[in-house]
């Protein structure tokens, strides 16, 4: 049965906050901006059926006293724009006890979804211990891909980004997740090399979804691959990838 996107995400943000905002622990949004800005989203395939879903901000610097200041985030029900979860700051983070320092300040909100929610990858994903600077099976598929971008070539990202595809189709109907859509988009991306931020000190995976996958993170708040295309300065690339283990290998799911 055609799965139509249900529920997707909205965050307002101002020029002096640095958040990083999780949903089941995946990092859907992180660090500061420049300008004042709102970004939205779906969100289908990083949500459970049920009970347990967890909404976590952690706010790690934010001006009280400029006028710019402000951040909310909502989880929100696309069919009638209600909202399901939601943080607010700095409504909902109450100041810590001296002598903590102000920041980091973290909350989270745990809400639930009908049964009948489609029930995500990662959830059939066994739970693994990795330690933050990875090992050889979760660094395998980001430096394949990292080669690949570096050298234009779509052929084996059409691979890499198979159970991304998979999964995004299983939740939202959009033409671009069938798989002659995705491939199209891969081929329309790689239209030359790109040159991206090397993969050096500063990466850690992070457990996602209590140790069921794991996302590849930059310290300092850079997204974890990023570039350029050399060709085409237009054509950008950001990632911070989410890897399950799937049919005996960390596959990118996100």
């Amino acid at each position: 049965m055609e799965q139509t996107t249900r529920y997707n995400f909205l965050i307002r943000q101002g020029a002096t906050v640095n958040p990083d905002v999780k949903l089941n622990g995946v990092s859907i949004h992180r660090g500061s901006s420049v300008t004042q800005n709102g970004i939205s989203g779906p969100v289908d395939h990083f949500l459970m059926p049920g009970d347990g879903n967890v909404l976590e901000v952690d706010m790690r610097y934010a001006d009280p006293l400029d006028p710019a200041t402000h951040f909310d985030v909502s989880i929100r029900r696309i069919e009638d724009d209600s909202v399901i979860a939601a943080l607010e700051w700095p409504g909902d983070f109450p100041a810590l006890p001296p002598p903590a320092p102000p920041f980091p300040s973290i909350q989270l909100r745990t809400f639930s979804l009908p049964t009948d929610h489609p029930k995500p990858l990662f959830m059939s994903a066994p739970v693994e211990r990795v330690q933050l600077e990875g090992t050889d099976e979760t660094w395998k598929p980001v430096k394949e891909l990292h080669a690949a971008m570096s050298r234009g070539d779509a052929v084996p990202i059409h691979d890499l980004f198979a159970t991304r595809a998979q999964e995004f189709l299983r939740f939202h109907s959009l033409p671009d997740a069938t798989p002659g859509g995705a491939r199209a988009m891969i081929d329309a991306m790689m239209i030359g090399p790109y040159d991206l931020l090397p993969l050096d000190q500063g990466l850690v995976f992070r457990e996602v979804a209590g140790g069921r996958g794991v996302q590849l993170i930059r310290l300092d708040d850079r997204p974890a691959l990023a570039g350029i295309c050399r060709t085409n300065p237009d054509y950008k690339y950001v990632s911070n990838p989410v890897l399950v283990r799937h049919e005996g290998a960390y596959r990118i799911v996100a």
